[in-house]
């Protein structure tokens, strides 16, 4: 069983020195707007605890004098590694999150493979993040249309956004009645628009990101609970295909 645990902490010591390399090469300057996890307790910052069960003190006391959703005292290498931007909000948590510089869809207990301790598997966030991607798209492009009209239309530029009466409709109107020209991607248009999309990252910057990975120990962990050893040093190969899948 020493064995067993052995590589466990291999593999955690791996992820480790990857996590440390990416703040050492960032801590001079932010090179990337916004970062992306997937990944399990060591880097959830309060997935599990918005969806299942709450972390409850001692958890968070040292540094955030509170529970923060992290199974930790303090912070986490996630954390670090974002030390130029905001702490990363929980893509599960519907609490005061801000998604404005990337989103964590790690979830306490997850593994990169179904079935686990969690019914998050890497599969699942992989998906989340596609349906957020997807979407946070889609209202940016309806917002540009909008403005589009302003700038294009042949009848008033307000009669125009009327007939559509979305919040980003109403943002880009009182912009026009402000005197400005109601671009959509401008820090003053942003700053009047709704917290729907000014929390939101910007669809450009998705290809900017910086994207972690901090998985696979559960796999382990929960296949030394259900399998033999041999079905488990079996296993590892499809776990790390399953990684690389969702990576690429």
């Amino acid at each position: 069983m020493e064995e067993h645990w052995k590589l466990v902490y291999l593999i955690g010591i791996l992820a480790l020195g990857f996590a440390v390399k990416s703040n050492a090469d960032g801590s001079i300057s932010c090179g990337f707007p916004a970062i992306y996890n997937f990944g399990d307790s060591n880097s959830d910052t309060g997935g599990i605890s918005a969806t299942l069960n709450e972390i409850l003190p001692p958890n968070g006391e040292t540094f955030f004098g509170h529970p923060a959703g992290r199974a930790s005292d303090g912070r986490l290498i996630i954390d670090f590694i974002g030390n130029k931007l905001p702490y990363l909000s929980a893509y599960m948590d519907s609490i005061g999150t801000n998604f404005r510089h990337g989103a964590n869809f790690a979830t306490g207990g997850s593994s990169v493979r179904p079935p686990g301790f969690s019914p998050f598997n890497l599969g699942i966030q992989i998906s989340q993040f596609i349906q957020f991607k997807a979407r946070t798209t889609t209202l940016y492009n309806q917002l540009s249309l909008n403005t589009l009209g302003l700038e294009l239309g042949n009848g008033s530029p307000r009669s125009s956004l009327r007939m559509n009466k979305e919040p980003w409709g109403y943002a880009a109107e009182n912009e026009m009645e402000k005197g400005g020209r109601g671009d959509p991607f401008s820090s003053a248009f942003l700053g009047r628009i709704p917290l729907s999309i000014s929390n939101l990252p910007r669809p450009a910057e998705f290809s900017q990101a910086l994207y972690t990975f901090d998985i696979g120990q559960n796999d382990l962990g929960h296949g030394f609970q259900t399998m033999s050893d041999k079905q488990v040093r079996d296993s590892i190969p499809d776990i790390v295909g399953e990684l690389s899948k969702a990576i690429h």
